[in-house]
């Protein structure tokens, strides 16, 4: 009889053997069935992140938001619950700012081809006779149309047509107008389309039916 490395071991060493080779087979297959579990439990997260991800970008394109800019815009900041929609007389709507250049706003916003024109409503809203020729750029999902000068291509004028920028005392458009009246003294004219304009320190108020439809803020050199 022929005996092999197997039939020559001890009884007790076979039995140990087989003992380690199922426990090696045991952890294998855990591990196996481990890792599958593990994917399974993450795939929904990846699932949830990414519809996360689907669900906002189309806001932010809405917009007219740069998507590599977005989270630091004033509108992106509503989405996630932040708060940068002041309008602050003579200095900024929001993150933009007077006197900064073109080019800091389209970092920001997309904007529309620039348009050069002379606006009738300057009459009202500059010092009377002050009329400057602008390059006006818009972005109408925002609700914001920008005035640069000619010359050096910054930033003179902000128009805001939105409802949710708003100054500290709350005053935003849709507010009506006498509410405004109570919130400060201000410079009246009057347009002869029937608009009413409320001059103050860098800032204009434009009423119309009764409610406010348009606010601008500009240098406060400019003002009343």
């Amino acid at each position: 009889m022929i005996l092999t490395a197997e039939s020559r071991l001890p009884y007790h060493g076979r039995v140990a053997r087989s003992f380690l080779a199922a426990i090696l087979v045991w952890l294998g297959f855990s591990g196996v069935v481990g890792w599958a579990q593990c994917r399974t439990v993450l795939q929904p997260v990846r699932t949830v992140a990414t519809t996360v991800e689907a669900d906002t970008q189309p806001v932010f394109q809405k917009l007219g938001l740069r998507p590599e800019r977005a989270k630091n815009h004033p509108a992106a900041d509503s989405i996630v619950g932040g708060d940068d929609h002041l309008i602050v007389p003579g200095k900024r709507v929001g993150a933009f700012e007077i006197g900064t250049g073109v080019e800091s706003v389209r970092s920001r916003l997309r904007l529309s081809t620039p348009t050069r024109a002379i606006d009738p409503a300057y009459e009202f809203l500059l010092p009377l006779g002050y009329r400057p020729e602008r390059d006006f750029r818009e972005n109408r999902e925002r609700g914001l149309r920008f005035a640069f000068t000619v010359q050096d291509r910054k930033l003179n004028e902000i128009f805001v047509r939105n409802r949710v920028d708003h100054t500290e005392d709350q005053l935003r458009v849709g507010t009506s107008e006498n509410v405004l009246v109570g919130k400060g003294t201000w410079t009246v004219r009057k347009s002869a389309k029937g608009r009413q304009f409320y001059l103050g320190e860098g800032i204009t108020f434009v009423v119309e039916k009764d409610e406010i439809t348009e606010i601008v803020v500009l240098k406060k050199s400019l003002s009343r």
